[in-house]
Protein backbone atom coordinates (compact mmCIF):
# COMPACT_ATOMS: atom_id res chain seq x y z
CA UNK A 1 0.00 0.00 0.00
CA UNK A 2 1.10 3.43 -1.16
CA UNK A 3 0.18 6.30 1.65
CA UNK A 4 0.17 9.64 -0.24
CA UNK A 5 0.01 12.90 1.94
CA UNK A 6 -0.88 15.77 -0.16
CA UNK A 7 2.00 18.62 0.55
CA UNK A 8 0.77 22.07 1.31
CA UNK A 9 1.34 24.59 -2.23
CA UNK A 10 3.19 26.74 -2.50
CA UNK A 11 3.93 29.85 -3.70
CA UNK A 12 6.44 29.14 -7.32
CA UNK A 13 7.44 32.54 -6.87
CA UNK A 14 9.20 32.12 -3.68
CA UNK A 15 11.35 29.59 -5.75
CA UNK A 16 12.31 31.97 -8.74
CA UNK A 17 15.31 33.58 -7.31
CA UNK A 18 17.50 29.89 -6.32
CA UNK A 19 15.84 28.34 -9.63
CA UNK A 20 17.54 31.17 -11.91
CA UNK A 21 20.58 31.46 -9.84
CA UNK A 22 21.24 27.91 -10.68
CA UNK A 23 20.42 27.70 -13.90
CA UNK A 24 22.39 31.44 -14.68
CA UNK A 25 24.61 32.25 -11.50
CA UNK A 26 25.26 35.96 -12.95
CA UNK A 27 21.57 36.55 -13.20
CA UNK A 28 20.39 37.96 -10.24
CA UNK A 29 22.37 39.80 -7.70
CA UNK A 30 20.48 38.16 -5.16
CA UNK A 31 20.82 40.09 -1.34
CA UNK A 32 23.67 38.32 0.63
CA UNK A 33 22.12 36.00 3.19
CA UNK A 34 24.05 37.16 7.01
CA UNK A 35 23.17 34.04 8.40
CA UNK A 36 25.75 31.86 9.76
CA UNK A 37 27.01 29.30 7.36
CA UNK A 38 25.23 26.28 8.13
CA UNK A 39 22.34 27.54 8.73
CA UNK A 40 22.04 28.62 5.09
CA UNK A 41 19.12 26.84 2.68
CA UNK A 42 20.94 27.74 -0.47
CA UNK A 43 24.04 28.57 -1.39
CA UNK A 44 25.02 31.31 -4.04
CA UNK A 45 28.35 33.06 -5.60
CA UNK A 46 27.81 35.38 -2.60
CA UNK A 47 28.12 32.96 -0.39
CA UNK A 48 32.03 31.69 -1.55
CA UNK A 49 34.02 33.51 0.64
CA UNK A 50 31.94 32.97 3.90
CA UNK A 51 32.07 29.42 3.07
CA UNK A 52 36.04 29.30 2.26
CA UNK A 53 36.61 31.25 5.85
CA UNK A 54 34.02 28.65 7.31
CA UNK A 55 36.24 25.59 6.69
CA UNK A 56 39.93 27.85 7.41
CA UNK A 57 38.13 28.51 10.74
CA UNK A 58 37.69 24.81 11.19
CA UNK A 59 40.96 23.54 10.47
CA UNK A 60 43.37 26.20 11.31
CA UNK A 61 42.70 25.17 14.89
CA UNK A 62 45.48 24.62 17.84
CA UNK A 63 44.71 21.26 17.53
CA UNK A 64 45.30 20.63 14.35
CA UNK A 65 48.93 22.30 14.61
CA UNK A 66 50.42 18.81 13.16
CA UNK A 67 48.62 18.85 10.21
CA UNK A 68 50.71 21.75 8.55
CA UNK A 69 53.97 20.30 7.23
CA UNK A 70 56.94 22.94 7.02
CA UNK A 71 58.25 22.59 3.56
CA UNK A 72 61.96 24.12 2.87
CA UNK A 73 63.27 25.45 -0.51
CA UNK A 74 62.70 22.76 -3.39
CA UNK A 75 61.21 20.38 -0.80
CA UNK A 76 58.23 17.67 -1.70
CA UNK A 77 55.10 18.44 -0.14
CA UNK A 78 54.72 15.04 1.65
CA UNK A 79 50.97 14.02 2.25
CA UNK A 80 51.47 11.03 5.18
CA UNK A 81 52.87 11.94 8.64
CA UNK A 82 56.76 10.07 9.06
CA UNK A 83 56.09 6.31 9.95
CA UNK A 84 52.37 7.15 10.73
CA UNK A 85 50.20 6.54 7.14
CA UNK A 86 46.79 6.95 8.92
CA UNK A 87 47.72 10.31 9.60
CA UNK A 88 47.75 12.90 6.70
CA UNK A 89 48.67 16.18 6.09
CA UNK A 90 46.32 19.16 5.13
CA UNK A 91 47.96 22.12 4.24
CA UNK A 92 51.87 23.18 4.05
CA UNK A 93 54.08 26.64 5.11
CA UNK A 94 56.48 27.75 2.58
CA UNK A 95 58.00 30.61 2.64
CA UNK A 96 56.64 31.79 -1.20
CA UNK A 97 58.97 34.06 -3.98
CA UNK A 98 56.53 36.01 -5.43
CA UNK A 99 57.93 36.33 -8.94
CA UNK A 100 56.38 39.72 -10.36
CA UNK A 101 56.66 41.53 -7.40
CA UNK A 102 60.19 39.97 -6.25
CA UNK A 103 58.82 39.51 -2.52
CA UNK A 104 58.96 36.59 -0.38
CA UNK A 105 56.15 35.85 1.90
CA UNK A 106 55.22 33.06 4.69
CA UNK A 107 52.03 30.93 2.52
CA UNK A 108 49.68 28.38 3.40
CA UNK A 109 49.31 25.74 0.78
CA UNK A 110 46.62 23.13 -0.07
CA UNK A 111 46.68 20.89 -3.09
CA UNK A 112 43.48 21.62 -4.30
CA UNK A 113 42.07 18.10 -4.33
CA UNK A 114 42.75 18.41 -0.52
CA UNK A 115 40.56 20.93 -0.17
CA UNK A 116 37.63 20.09 -1.81
CA UNK A 117 37.44 17.32 0.33
CA UNK A 118 38.19 19.07 3.48
CA UNK A 119 35.08 21.44 2.29
CA UNK A 120 33.18 18.48 1.30
CA UNK A 121 33.99 17.18 5.27
CA UNK A 122 32.66 20.07 7.19
CA UNK A 123 29.60 21.36 4.36
CA UNK A 124 28.28 18.59 2.25
CA UNK A 125 25.67 20.94 0.54
CA UNK A 126 27.89 23.04 -1.15
CA UNK A 127 29.55 22.70 -4.75
CA UNK A 128 33.31 23.03 -3.40
CA UNK A 129 34.75 22.96 -6.80
CA UNK A 130 32.97 26.37 -7.63
CA UNK A 131 33.40 27.56 -4.21
CA UNK A 132 37.11 27.45 -5.13
CA UNK A 133 36.61 29.07 -8.63
CA UNK A 134 33.97 31.83 -7.68
CA UNK A 135 36.92 32.83 -4.73
CA UNK A 136 39.46 33.33 -7.22
CA UNK A 137 37.37 35.45 -8.93
CA UNK A 138 36.51 37.83 -6.30
CA UNK A 139 40.49 37.99 -5.61
CA UNK A 140 40.56 38.39 -1.81
CA UNK A 141 43.59 39.83 -0.04
CA UNK A 142 44.60 36.61 1.34
CA UNK A 143 44.74 34.42 -1.32
CA UNK A 144 47.57 34.61 -3.45
CA UNK A 145 46.59 35.96 -7.19
CA UNK A 146 48.58 33.56 -9.36
CA UNK A 147 46.84 32.51 -12.74
CA UNK A 148 47.93 27.96 -12.44
CA UNK A 149 49.15 27.61 -8.81
CA UNK A 150 51.01 24.07 -8.72
CA UNK A 151 53.21 21.95 -6.32
CA UNK A 152 55.23 18.94 -6.52
CA UNK A 153 53.80 15.78 -5.49
CA UNK A 154 56.97 13.12 -6.79
CA UNK A 155 60.47 14.50 -7.43
CA UNK A 156 60.85 10.97 -9.26
CA UNK A 157 58.91 12.23 -11.94
CA UNK A 158 58.85 15.81 -11.00
CA UNK A 159 54.37 15.20 -11.11
CA UNK A 160 52.51 18.17 -10.07
CA UNK A 161 48.66 19.14 -8.54
CA UNK A 162 46.58 22.26 -7.97
CA UNK A 163 47.27 24.27 -5.49
CA UNK A 164 45.73 27.34 -3.35
CA UNK A 165 48.29 29.60 -1.80
CA UNK A 166 47.04 31.72 0.75
CA UNK A 167 48.49 34.78 2.55
CA UNK A 168 49.32 33.72 6.73
CA UNK A 169 49.50 37.24 7.50
CA UNK A 170 46.40 38.22 5.49
CA UNK A 171 43.92 35.51 7.28
CA UNK A 172 42.95 38.27 9.97
CA UNK A 173 39.75 36.29 10.34
CA UNK A 174 41.56 33.35 12.29
CA UNK A 175 42.97 33.74 15.98
CA UNK A 176 46.28 35.37 16.10
CA UNK A 177 47.88 32.62 18.05
CA UNK A 178 47.62 30.20 15.23
CA UNK A 179 48.73 32.44 12.63
CA UNK A 180 51.67 33.04 14.53
CA UNK A 181 52.10 29.73 15.10
CA UNK A 182 52.01 28.93 11.59
CA UNK A 183 54.62 31.49 10.47
CA UNK A 184 57.47 30.85 13.22
CA UNK A 185 56.59 26.77 13.29
CA UNK A 186 56.35 26.94 17.04
CA UNK A 187 52.95 25.22 18.29
CA UNK A 188 50.44 27.35 19.92
CA UNK A 189 49.37 26.53 23.57
CA UNK A 190 47.37 23.18 23.33
CA UNK A 191 47.88 19.42 24.19
CA UNK A 192 49.12 18.10 21.03
CA UNK A 193 51.50 15.37 20.65
CA UNK A 194 54.52 16.15 18.41
CA UNK A 195 53.85 12.97 16.64
CA UNK A 196 50.28 13.48 16.01
CA UNK A 197 49.16 10.38 17.39
CA UNK A 198 46.11 12.20 18.81
CA UNK A 199 44.63 12.17 15.54
CA UNK A 200 43.18 9.70 13.14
Amino acid sequence: MIISEKLPEADPSQYRAQILNCLLPDYLDLPKDTRPVEQRDTFTTHDAQDIFKFVLKKILIPDNFNRYLRVEAHGLFDQEYPDKSDYKYWGYIKTYQDKQSKTSFCALLFREDEFIDLIKTHLEECDPKQIIKDVKKEKPAYLHPTGKARMPVHKADQSTVNAIILKIDKLDFIEEDMRNALITGEAPDSEIPIDGSQHQ
